[in-house]
């Protein structure tokens, strides 16, 4: 797909308001009672720390100057996390005119203010942009994070060519992590976790599964694999005893894309969400939630589902299997 001059790629996440109305007996008006306050709290860099902090009641998300989130379960006191980027990693990544595109940099200030989407009354979002020299690509980067939901993550990534001739994309990717269970458990193996991996590759072929120190699946989603079998629920996850992540598109369409799982020549487990040759269709694609959890995988993958639709059970003390969260998604 080429890119002329003000042509953008944009994420969002889709939502649906229905409005229901009828014949009733008019009542005294009511005075407006005041607005509820999020109660999420925002850290501004400081110091030797170059990033933005989002923290909620049980986790916090770094989001740093060229647009990268990490995750952490916040429990006791303790950071905890599998999710290892390491400097130059970024969580974004894009291929343009047949080469990697890394030199994004941030342009003015970061952008703070309420979360505006659809799941919940109440959050922040914060809104990052930088520019590449070499190509004139912008990337926006946005993080919106919902009281509500506090250890879901909601990114949206925006593409846009401020330079005067056509740019070509090759592929983009979000959510990229390179995942290390000792940093959950100084004695494991860098790729010792359990995964959930929801894309349907075969008949019979198990979903939830460990690693090992050669793992490799492609992931694709929405398109026909194995002489016609495809689809599956768009979510990654991964767990060891003490904490997990998972990461997945919330996108109401059955849009095609990969999330490959990889174990890397340093043994830490690479994952990200994928789109080749990224046309119109795929404006859309860039929105992806990240969680981080301290719960077995059938309530993590519900989460999911509710995050989908904008409900959450467990604020009602509810708890579901992962079978429910599978005919939630689908």
């Amino acid at each position: 797909m080429t890119i002329r001059k003000n042509w953008s790629l944009v994420g969002a996440m889709l939502g649906a308001c229905l409005l229901f109305g009828g014949c009733t007996e008019k009542k005294p008006a009511e005075q407006p009672s005041a607005p509820k306050q999020s109660m999420i709290e925002v850290i501004a860099p400081s110091g030797s720390n170059s990033s933005f902090v989002i923290r909620t009641r049980s986790a916090e998300f770094e989001l740093g100057p060229a647009g990268g989130v990490q995750a952490f379960l916040t429990k006791s006191g303790k950071r905890l996390s599998i999710d290892s980027a390491l400097s130059g990693e970024s969580s974004e990544a894009v291929q343009a005119n047949g080469k990697e595109v890394s030199d994004f940099t941030l342009q003015g200030s970061a952008k703070v203010g309420e979360a505006t989407g659809k799941l919940g009354a109440t959050g922040k979002r914060i809104e990052v942009t930088g520019r590449s020299a070499s190509t004139g690509l912008e990337r926006t980067v946005a993080v919106e994070v919902y009281d509500d939901f506090p250890n879901i993550a909601v990114t949206s990534t925006t593409y846009k060519n401020s330079a005067s001739s056509e740019i070509k994309l090759d592929r983009i990717a979000t959510q990229q992590h390179w995942l290390d269970a000792s940093l959950a458990d100084p004695a494991a193996k860098h790729y010792q976790m359990w995964s959930f991996q929801g894309s349907s590759l075969d008949w019979g072929k198990d979903e939830i599964l460990p690693l090992s120190a050669t793992f490799k699946q492609q992931n694709v989603m929405a398109a026909p694999v194995n002489q016609g079998q495809g689809g599956g629920i768009p979510v990654n996850a991964f767990w060891t005893k003490e904490v997990g992540l998972a990461i997945g598109h919330l996108e109401t369409l059955p849009l095609v894309l990969s999330m490959p799982v990889q174990a890397k020549q340093d043994q830490r487990i690479q994952t990200s969400i994928q789109i080749e040759k990224p046309g119109t269709e795929s404006a859309k694609t860039e929105c992806s939630g990240l969680r981080n959890r301290l719960v077995r995988l059938g309530i993590s993958v519900q989460r999911y589902a509710e995050a989908d639709d904008g409900h959450d059970p467990e604020a009602e003390g509810t708890r579901h299997s992962l079978g429910d969260a599978g005919r939630s998604v689908v």
